[in-house]
């Protein structure tokens, strides 16, 4: 089973959330790694068409996100 989180780029913190949340869906369904896309509509992309992998802890245990920017 995979985990894909969509969101659309709205800053930073709104970002950090969707991470959270998207590790707490990990431990629910008691995955190891899931992926996060990021539809990011703004002018100057920074990170667009960028695949990123990050470890976050979510109760105490680890999980991979690949966070992908388009």
């Amino acid at each position: 089973m995979y985990i894909v989180e969509l969101k659309k780029w709205y800053g930073e913190e709104y970002h950090k959330k969707g991470l959270t949340q998207l590790g707490e869906y990990l431990e629910q369904y008691k995955l190891d790694e899931g992926y996060l896309i990021i539809f990011d509509f703004r002018k100057n992309k920074n990170l667009s068409e960028e695949v990123h992998e990050k470890v976050i802890t979510s109760n105490e245990k680890t999980k991979k996100i690949f966070q992908v920017f388009c």
